[in-house]
């Protein structure tokens, strides 16, 4: 389906309609003079390949910018998240050096408890053996 128009210095003809990205364009031929227009048609590719373009770089740019800012927003999903397990760690970390101090502190006394019975038991072997001493005199 052909249209043609006379314009100034020659003719213009629709030759084509396409359907891009759901849209219906009508492209042209632009001829110079009578004499090419039975020979050549020239068609503006630029509107035909901004037209199949533009939707795809525009779609393009909206999936740069949500990926950025799903990066943006899981980055500071992942930094509160891991706020809270360092918190949890660091309290883990206090519990087991307290438990470790309360354990050096019983073993000192554990310590002190053993040297006091060693020197209570020296001190009951002595008298045990004065007393046996005594009783074999």
């Amino acid at each position: 389906m052909t249209k043609t128009k006379k314009v100034e210095g020659g003719t213009v003809r629709k030759v084509a309609s396409f359907l891009t990205f759901g849209w219906v364009n009508d492209y042209t031929t632009e001829t110079v003079t009578e004499w090419e227009s039975d020979w050549q048609q020239y068609m503006d590719m630029k509107k035909v390949s901004h037209d199949y373009i533009e939707p795809i770089q525009r779609h393009h740019n909206e999936t740069q910018q949500k990926t950025i800012d799903y990066i943006v927003k899981e980055t500071e999903r992942l930094k509160e998240v891991l706020k809270q397990e360092l918190v949890k760690i660091d309290k883990i970390y206090n519990e087991k050096l307290k438990a470790l101090a309360q354990s050096k502190d019983m073993s000192k006394a554990k310590t002190e408890d053993i040297a006091r019975n060693q020197t209570k038991l020296k001190w009951l072997k002595g008298i045990q053996q004065r007393v046996k001493n005594i009783i074999e005199f």
